[in-house]
């Protein structure tokens, strides 16, 4: 299993959050898409950087404070394993929302060639101590997918 091409686990479907995007919209965004992070691209559709939960968290920590409506019956009654639905989000409210992506996303992208065994991507994903790494093509510039801590373990669990 450990030298599984890349290739055979990466989504192809990458998501791509715009530097344009407040952190309102970064907040929506994620959380419609079931997603932590995503890999952002300027207007002119070139790669930036890449943005996360722990990017708006740090962002906020920097400038306000996330508040969270507690007061209905089922918030404490929450599994860890349950989802916000677009519904919870609109009772967040994100203090400094208007600042945009470009203000708090990574600009260092990790990336690895889709030629990559499973284990190359893990070790590197470890090593630079992120949850997502962008897969490339023939041009190590243009990704081709993205893998995340959570794929590799769907492939730990598969029948």
């Amino acid at each position: 299993m450990k030298d599984l091409p890349i290739r055979d686990i990466m989504n192809r479907d990458l998501l791509l959050a715009r530097e344009s995007m407040t952190v309102g919209e970064l907040a929506t965004f994620l959380t419609e898409n079931e997603i932590s992070g995503a890999p952002v691209v300027d207007e002119q559709g070139r790669l930036t950087g890449v943005v996360s939960l722990a990017d708006v968290g740090r962002a906020t920590a920097r400038i306000g404070n996330i508040a969270l409506d507690r007061s209905g019956p089922d918030f404490y009654l929450r599994d860890w394993e349950e989802t916000y639905n677009t519904e919870d989000l609109q009772r967040l409210h994100v203090e400094g929302g208007g600042i945009a992506v470009r203000d708090i996303m990574t600009r260092t992208i990790h990336s690895a060639p889709e030629d990559a065994t499973m284990q190359d991507v893990a070790r590197a994903m470890v090593e630079a101590h992120v949850h997502r790494l962008l897969i490339t093509g023939s041009d190590p510039n243009v990704p081709v997918g993205i893998v995340s801590t959570m794929d590799l373990l769907a492939v730990l669990v598969k029948d």
